[in-house]
């Protein structure tokens, strides 16, 4: 019996590309004259008859869903799963090489990072959105409507009715609005925004499947983050004008690193009275509340590089007025520290001098013209 298979499979591969024919649309030609210079020799029978009938259906394919994707990556009915966790993974950080080529396939890439600007499946429904009356949704049954389930459909039983991509390659069109700020994914656990994009590892393919809506983010809390790139000293442009937000992002957490590192050490400092010729130069009382104000500070600032990392997590700022007034009010203490702390120090080397003269008797001679 296996002596036969082997046989068999020799005639096969050696008949490949010219042992038969294919008739497609009442035309009848070998394999060989439908690849042409497409043929290669070492192509097994498998490969021959996958080319050949990609060749003759290519045209048909194109007509039916001209605005389907090319998927620099081969996604099948075996791979769609592992290739679409894959992805979702990506946008909690989670980077492969197969990813983004499923996502510059959507055209969802820019420059090595997750962008919209290309894609114009995201645009679509970024543009949709855009129209809607302010906190209207995008329902599922808006976006998605129910495909013919024949033999050879590979992927589930509801396609997008703009594009007709199936259900699971539009995931990465919304997850990438979501990344940029431009909406939110509403599944029946939960919320999917983009400040808890990392939580996307524990998502599975059946979270998915329960989408209810799509719809826009909270809009920025503009007066807090005014206010708060007042108190920092930054130029209130660079949150207010929308081109500017990346590098005033950048500027923010930068100016927040710097000020909660000096709190972290004038903390410390403060568990100690700042001397000058013995004395404190703040009554002790004085000196807790400066304590109090440097934790407030590091307390403030030690997370917003994990909560802020991007414009789109800026929606979810939520500290009030009030409490960035708290924040203004503990940066002025932190400044008279700071004030304190140089004055000590560029007094230092005079003070002790007149310490120790203080403290040198002076012969009895000159101490009887001084008197």
């Amino acid at each position: 019996m296996l002596e036969i298979q082997k046989k068999l499979r020799k005639i096969l591969n050696d008949a490949r590309a010219t042992g038969y024919t294919v008739t497609y649309q009442g035309k009848t030609k070998t394999p060989m004259e439908i690849m042409q210079n497409l043929y290669r020799s070492e192509n097994m029978l498998k490969e021959t008859v996958e080319l050949t009938a990609s060749i003759c259906l290519d045209k048909y394919f194109e007509n039916k869903y001209p605005d389907f994707p090319v998927f620099r990556e081969k996604i099948t009915a075996e791979n769609y799963r592992q290739v679409f966790i894959m992805v979702k993974d990506r946008f909690a950080g989670r980077e492969t090489k197969q990813a983004n080529a499923v996502l510059e396939s959507l055209g969802l890439m820019d420059a090595g990072k997750i962008s919209v600007n290309n894609s114009r499946y995201a645009k679509y429904y970024d543009n949709l959105l855009a129209k809607r009356p302010k906190g209207s949704v995008l329902n599922f049954d808006e976006i998605f409507g129910p495909r013919y389930k024949g033999a050879g459909q590979i992927f589930d039983d509801y396609e997008d009715k703009r594009w007709r991509l199936p259900f699971v390659m539009t995931i990465p069109v919304f997850l990438a609005m979501v990344s940029t700020g431009r909406a939110v994914i509403d599944l029946k656990s939960g919320p999917i925004t983009a400040s808890n994009l990392e939580m996307l590892t524990k998502k599975a393919l059946a979270d998915f499947e329960e989408i209810r809506y799509i719809s826009r983010p909270k809009d920025l809390p503009m007066a807090e983050l005014v206010k708060l790139y007042e108190v920092l000293g930054l130029d209130t442009g660079l949150i207010t004008v929308p081109d500017n937000r990346e590098d005033g992002l950048k500027q923010m957490l930068t100016k927040a690193g710097a000020l909660g590192l000096e709190a972290v050490n004038l903390e410390f400092q403060l568990r100690q009275d700042i001397l000058l010729w013995d004395e404190a130069l703040y009554p002790s009382t004085t000196r807790e509340g400066y304590r109090t104000s440097a934790k407030r500070i590091v307390e403030t600032f030690n997370n917003f590089n994990a909560r802020f990392n991007k414009v789109a997590k800026l929606n979810n700022f939520d500290m009030t007025i009030e409490q960035i007034q708290t924040l203004e009010n503990d940066l002025r203490k932190m400044n008279v520290v700071r004030a304190y702390r140089n004055f000590a120090g560029k007094c230092k080397d005079q003070v002790t001098y007149m310490m120790n003269i203080s403290a040198y008797a002076l012969p009895e001679a000159l101490q009887n013209d001084i008197d």
